[in-house]
């Protein structure tokens, strides 16, 4: 099994599947896939292998599902990429660990919790309103946000303490609140938020908007692409692990052909 596939039903006795989400979250939050991210770079120099990863974060196993879920969290949320059993760090993890500005590691944060789509989806609806107490929060999540009842008490300790790290309750935990991060200035120290790389403000006519249906997450990744025509191994190597990653994870193989 794939670290992406830890969020797909695991196959229960008599052939039986768990009730899968109809919305990805993780089941780690934005704090310890921070701490996942430090660790790919930090231990393993910016990539590493599983079994490597698991020795960094004393787990007992490759194949344990609180192992896969640690990477699948922090995939999710941007700070690690994961393909062909290696585990990388990327550009917005960097951000958070080391800014190179005062503002960037904020940032950075924004758009990792935005990235998930469970959390982008809660934001959304709740903007400008109150949110409702925990009894109706988990209501919402299992009968408006398609989470699984037996995963709602997760995906709600999750979103909240990912909200809390990312700053979006700076107000009060009442309100779902983006916090606010330097503006753009004339001298090109504004910044996307989207996918954590330091961005120059357009000199001409703004950029025509993406393709209609294309998932946030992918329109950032196409973001991180160089307009020059030329880039360093590595760093196209990293970028293609995390696009690769992000597509495992949002778009699932036709249930005909999981057998070939």
């Amino acid at each position: 099994m794939t670290v992406i596939e830890e969020l797909a039903p695991q196959p229960q006795p008599h052939g039986k599947l768990r009730p899968r989400s109809e919305i990805k979250y993780p089941y780690y939050d934005l704090e310890d896939a921070t701490k996942l991210a430090r660790a790919v770079r930090d231990k393993g120099g910016g990539s590493c292998t599983l079994d490597q990863l698991a020795r960094f974060l004393d787990a007992k196993s490759t194949a344990s599902g609180a192992f896969r879920s640690r990477i699948g969290g922090a995939v999710l949320f941007g700070l690690v990429a994961a393909s062909r059993g290696r585990v990388s760090s990327t550009q917005r993890a960097q951000r958070i660990l080391s800014p190179e500005y005062p503002e960037d590691a904020q940032q950075a944060k924004i758009a990792a919790f935005l990235g998930v789509p469970l959390f982008k989806a809660v934001y959304d609806h709740y903007r400008g309103q109150a949110l409702p107490a925990d009894v109706g929060l988990k209501n919402a999540l299992e009968h408006q946000f398609g989470v699984v009842k037996a995963r709602v008490a997760t995906a709600h300790r999750v979103l909240m303490s990912s909200a809390q790290e990312a700053g979006f309750f700076s107000t009060g935990k009442g309100h779902l609140v983006e916090p606010p991060t330097k503006p753009a200035t004339e001298d090109g120290g504004g910044e996307s938020q989207d996918q954590g790389r330091r961005l120059p403000l357009p000199s001409g006519p703004p950029p025509p908007p993406p393709p209609a249906g294309i998932h946030p997450v992918l329109q950032g990744w196409l973001q991180l692409l160089p307009t020059d025509g030329e880039w360093a191994k590595r760093q196209r190597d990293t970028w293609l692990q995390g696009f690769t990653a992000a597509i495992d994870i949002l778009y699932r193989i036709k249930k005909e052909e999981q057998g070939e």
